[in-house]
This record gives C-alpha cells, sequence and structure tokens, in this order.
C-alpha cells in the first residue's frame, strides 16, 4: 500500500504507534524486573513483623523470668513477682505464636518454629520443678538458655534477605541480640549468686 494515499491523521498515528509500542514494552520489561524483589522486600517486610518483633518480646520476658527464677532458688524473691513475670512472658509466647501462624514462612523456619514450639513446651514442667525448688539455678539457667537458644535459631533463618543491605542489618540486629543474651546470662547468673549470698 502506498504511503502518499494515506491521510495526515493515518501518517501521525503511524509514527507515534511504534515508540509508543516500544515504550511500552520497556515499561513492562522494567516492572517485571523490579516486582520480584519488590515483593520479596515485602514479604521479609511481613516476616519481620510477625516473628521478629514479636519474638524480640519473648525473648525479653524470658530473660527477665530466668533472672526472677534464680533469686527465687536462692530465697530472695517472692513468689507473687515470679508469678506476674510468668504470665507476662506467657502473653508474650501466646502473641508470638498467633502472629508466627500467619505468617508465610520457608520450610526451614518452619521448622525452626516448630522445634521452637517444643521448646515453650517445657517452661511449664520446669516452672513446676522451679516452684517446688526440685530443680537447682544451674537446670534453671540450662531451662532457660535452651529456650532462648531455640528462639535464636528461627530468628537465624530471618537474615537471609534478598537485599544484601538489609541481610547485613539483619545480621548485625541479630548479633546485637546474641550479645545481649550473653549479658542477661551473666547478670541472670551474677543475681542468683548475689541472691545467694555465694
Amino acid at each position: 500500500m502506498n504511503s502518499r494515499t494515506w491521510s495526515i491523521r493515518s501518517k501521525i498515528i503511524s509514527l507515534v504507534a511504534v515508540p509508543i509500542a516500544a515504550l511500552t514494552a520497556l515499561w513492562i520489561f522494567a516492572t517485571t524486573l523490579t516486582l520480584g524483589p519488590a515483593l520479596s522486600l515485602l514479604s521479609a517486610q511481613g516476616l519481620l513483623d510477625d516473628i521478629g518483633r514479636p519474638g524480640e518480646n519473648v525473648v525479653a520476658a524470658l530473660q527477665q523470668e530466668r533472672r526472677l527464677s534464680l533469686v527465687y532458688l536462692a530465697d530472695k524473691t517472692s513468689p507473687q513477682r515470679l508469678a506476674a513475670q510468668r504470665t507476662e512472658t506467657d502473653e508474650a509466647i501466646a502473641e508470638f505464636r498467633r502472629r508466627s501462624a500467619g505468617a508465610n514462612t520457608s520450610d526451614l523456619l518452619a521448622g525452626r518454629l516448630a522445634q521452637l514450639d517444643q521448646a515453650f513446651a517445657v517452661l511449664p514442667s520446669g516452672r513446676d520443678f522451679i516452684d517446688r525448688r526440685d530443680m537447682d539455678k544451674a537446670g534453671a539457667l540450662g531451662l532457660y538458655n535452651g529456650v532462648i537458644d531455640a528462639a535464636f535459631r528461627a530468628f537465624s533463618v530471618l537474615v537471609a534477605l534478598p537485599d544484601e543491605e538489609l541481610g547485613r542489618e539483619a545480621r548485625a540486629i541479630t548479633s546485637l541480640g546474641r550479645a545481649r543474651e550473653v549479658l542477661a546470662r551473666a547478670d541472670a547468673l551474677l543475681a542468683g549468686v548475689h541472691a545467694g549470698g555465694r
């Protein structure tokens, strides 16, 4: 077909159609490239909200309960104070379980969360031994250390984020949490020793 017989309108449309088609193809390509990483980051943010932050609360509550348990075993704290902390810990665990149950997790993270849930299940019987003073301070320290270690094993899966910079920041935060746990262990041990007078 001869383009000299085309109307001006047809000629303008034919000139504009090719660049518009090319821009549309380029936009679709760019959207496809950025959609995957964006969805990965959104998923990582969801895991942080559903597991990371509630998990921090659980670890902090367990650390405080561990400290009060060691002081209780040295006969220096009231059972009411320990019971109040246990209630706080149980509430933090319940919130963690509620939030993590709805999280979209990988198989590895799901396995670590199942191990953490098994560690949580040991707490009631361990608490009974502490209440009856059938467990010594070293046993109580080991009980809480085991549960907190299971939590950190679960959290270690969260640091594998798709973005290198976010992954580095997540690893740094996890390392700080572990350092804080070392200090909390020392604090609990010293509090128990001090309360016992030796």
